[in-house]
């Protein structure tokens, strides 16, 4: 009878520590810059960590904005690959810059001499990142 306690005891203990383990792994805090490369190359990552419908606000004259909606199944893979050279090139000449915060982030483009100016916005979900939306400011 003793024995059986004891066995139970290292039974029970062992399973609570081994929940334990695994609950942390869940709830683990996702690196921006990890996800980022990621999203960037792995076309069905990006389509399974954007938000749908997913939502490009537009400026257009007159400081008027107008919302685009895209589905899921309309979603084209958007390449944020971005090279130093960028900034300098004769035409349409753009710096990108990544601007992480708590729960947020911010992915700006803008224009050297021109008139980019685009934001994608991503937010930090349970600790996994999700691409929410796109603000188009350009002329």
């Amino acid at each position: 009878m003793k024995f059986l306690l004891i066995a139970m005891t290292f039974l029970l203990f062992g399973c609570v520590q081994k929940t334990s383990v695994q609950n942390n792994d869940e709830f683990r805090q996702e690196e921006f810059n990890d996800f980022f490369s990621k999203f960037t190359s792995d076309s069905l990552f990006q389509l399974e960590r954007t938000k749908f419908p997913f939502v490009i606000k537009i400026w257009v004259v007159d400081d008027e904005m107008r919302m685009k909606k895209i589905a899921k199944d309309d979603w084209k893979f958007l390449s944020f690959d971005y090279k130093e050279e960028y900034g300098t090139r004769k035409l349409d000449a753009y710096t990108q810059r990544t601007k992480i915060f708590p729960d947020s982030a911010k992915i700006e483009l803008r224009g050297v001499d021109c008139g980019i100016y685009v934001d994608f916005l991503f937010f930090n979900e349970a600790g996994r990142w999700f691409m929410t939306s796109e603000s188009d400011y350009s002329n």
